[in-house]
C-alpha cells in the first residue's frame, strides 16, 4: 500500500493559505451587509413596498415583525428569556417592555453585526433619522411610529428600558460597529 507523503513545505502551504482565508473572512465580513444593503436600495420599489405595509390596510403581513422602511427591515419578533432567542435572527422584544397591545414602551433590541449573522437586522439602525417611519405588527394589526429622537447611551444605561404611561418604541443595538461598547437607541411614538 502506497502512502501519501506530505513535505514540510506543502503543509506550510497549506496552512499558509487557510490563515489568509480565515483572515480575509475576518477583515471583508463586517463590510459585506453595506455591499448587500446597497444592493437591494438600488430598486426603489423595495422601500415603496414596505412603506405601503405600514400605512395600507390590505398589506399582507404575517406573525410579529417590526418594519422599517428607510433601512430596509423586515424582521421577525422574538420573545424569550434572553438575547440568545436572536442568535439565528429576528428582534427581540424585552422581558421588561410592554406589550405591543399594550400601553407603555415597547423595547426590542437586536444584533447589528456577528461573524455567524454579519448582517444583523440592525446593522443600519445608524441611518435611521427623526421623523422615518416604523411599522410594528403585532397579532394581525399592523401599528405605526414616527422617530422622534436618536441617542448613543453607555451599556449600562437603564434608562432606556423605563415604563412609561405613554405608547412609544424603544429599538437598540449596539454602537460602534463590531463592539458592545455602548447602545444607539431609537425612540418612536405611535402614530394614531
Amino acid at each position: 500500500m502506497q502512502r501519501l507523503r506530505i513535505s514540510h513545505r506543502q503543509s506550510n502551504n497549506l496552512l499558509g493559505g487557510l490563515v489568509i482565508i480565515v483572515a480575509l473572512y475576518a477583515l471583508l465580513m463586517p463590510f459585506l451587509p453595506m455591499l448587500t444593503f446597497w444592493v437591494r436600495s438600488i430598486n426603489p420599489e423595495v422601500q415603496a413596498s414596505m412603506s405601503r405595509l405600514i400605512t395600507s390596510e390590505d398589506g399582507v403581513v404575517e406573525g410579529n415583525r417590526l418594519i422599517i422602511p428607510n433601512i430596509l427591515v423586515d424582521e421577525e419578533i422574538v420573545t424569550g428569556d434572553s438575547l440568545s432567542v436572536i442568535n439565528d435572527g429576528g428582534v427581540w422584544l424585552r422581558p421588561a417592555s410592554a406589550q405591543p397591545d399594550e400601553a407603555g414602551n415597547i423595547i426590542l433590541a437586536g444584533h447589528r453585526f456577528t461573524y455567524n449573522q454579519p448582517s444583523g437586522p440592525l446593522y443600519h439602525l445608524d441611518k435611521v433619522a427623526v421623523g422615518d417611519e416604523i411599522g410594528l405588527h403585532w397579532e394581525g394589526e399592523m401599528r405605526r411610529y414616527e422617530v422622534v429622537d436618536r441617542m448613543t447611551v453607555t451599556e449600562d444605561s437603564l434608562g432606556i428600558e423605563q415604563q412609561t404611561g405613554e405608547n412609544k418604541l424603544t429599538i437598540y443595538t449596539c454602537t460602534p460597529l463590531l463592539t458592545a461598547e455602548n447602545r444607539l437607541v431609537i425612540i418612536a411614538e405611535e402614530v394614531l
